[in-house]
């Protein structure tokens, strides 16, 4: 999926494509020199929501650019440019993206898990920079871990490597509650609902997020036995709130069985608005 075109090797276009929105930049040498976001459009119809994608990079786009990375919350071949599955998305089944992408724009397409760009752009550009082995978590509509590894991320068979939030938990998944839906299950509220809500010292909502802390902390304790990493990285839209969760997520995490783990280990939060964008950029090649 290469153009014959000269190429500006400066500028790529990074796209993240999330469960709820879709949001592109162009970036220059790890800087956003644009960006453009839209809603993804509730519909059973594929075409609405690739029409959705391409309008959205359309408004960023500059002629023969490198290469489009896009990072996906699903399974994904990157050989044959095509998106198995998005959880969110349930019309979106055997996608071909790259393809309809490479028609419509006449530059080479690449794909990633979500959160694999998320983690690439807290390791080159964000909190992850001086460490070889991190983990990014994200934790927005759902939970979604990227794995570096050596200072690459990890290369796995489908793009299914880091989906913690499947592991079976209490009645559900960790995902249920770890994630934004445990705001949903407990207060019938979005967590930007229930952020607002603690905000305003709502007892109710202070609780539910102690009790997150908790269940995140639980969920952290089950990738430091699969990865044992330096770092971790935690972003999405439900990092914002960390003033109410932070302190019963690290109690929990002190009861970890290997002190030497612990220890080692670094928690921070982004503070890199861009980072899947910049990171979709790195999967590029």
């Amino acid at each position: 999926m290469h153009s014959s075109k000269q190429i500006n090797l400066q500028y790529t276009i990074g796209v993240d494509l999330g469960g709820t929105n879709v949001r592109a930049g162009l970036v220059n040498n790890g800087k956003i020199e644009n960006h453009a976001s839209s809603i993804i459009p509730q519909t059973d119809d594929d075409n609405e929501v690739i029409q959705c994608i391409i309008d959205v990079i359309n408004k960023v786009f500059i002629p023969n650019v490198a290469g489009i990375g896009i990072g996906v919350p699903g399974l994904f071949d990157n050989e044959k440019g095509i998106i198995h599955s998005i959880m969110n998305i349930p019309s979106f089944k055997s996608v071909p993206i790259g393809k309809i992408l490479n028609d419509r724009f006449k530059t080479p397409v690449f794909i990633s898990n979500d959160v694999n760009c998320f983690a690439l752009g807290e390791k080159f550009y964000g909190a992850g920079v001086d460490y070889r082995n991190m983990v990014g978590l994200s934790i927005g509509t759902g939970l979604g871990v990227g794995i570096i590894s050596r200072n690459n991320l990890l290369e796995d068979a489908n793009g299914g490597s880091g989906e913690f939030g499947e592991v079976p938990y209490l009645d559900s998944n960790i995902e249920a509650y770890a994630s934004g839906q445990f705001f949903s299950r407990e207060l019938n509220k979005t967590g930007k609902e229930a952020f607002q809500l603690a905000k305003e010292e709502n007892k109710e909502a202070l609780n539910a997020f102690k009790q997150f802390g908790i269940h995140l902390g639980k969920a952290i304790k089950v990738i430091l036995l699969a990865l044992d990493p330096e770092i971790i990285v935690i972003g999405g839209s439900v990092s914002q709130s960390k003033e109410f969760f932070h302190d019963t997520m690290i109690e929990e995490i002190q009861n970890f069985v290997f002190k030497e783990t612990l220890d080692n280990l670094k928690i921070e939060y982004s503070n890199l608005e861009f980072s899947p964008i910049l990171g979709a950029t790195n999967i590029i090649s």
